[in-house]
């Protein structure tokens, strides 16, 4: 630590992807530190996306209210 001036304890980075699953083409991307949860960035996903959404898919991370709520709207 003394000599390259870093903790033991690093952060990472999580980047949230939009993904057109049939063509495998990234539609939107977030990157976020590591204490944002994944349910407070699917608004900006989705935000990117300017194409009709017909399936969301996502893995227990986007599994609130609050996710179904911002998906209805869409």
């Amino acid at each position: 630590m003394r000599t390259h001036g870093v903790g033991k304890r690093r952060t990472w980075r999580k980047l949230h992807l939009g993904v057109d699953e049939e063509s495998g083409e990234i539609l939107g991307a977030v990157v976020t530190t590591n204490d944002v949860a994944d349910c407070e960035v699917l608004t900006d996903i989705l935000e990117q996306i300017d194409a009709p959404i017909e399936q969301v898919s996502g893995d227990d991370g986007y599994d609130t209210f609050d996710c179904y709520d911002t998906i209805a709207e869409r």
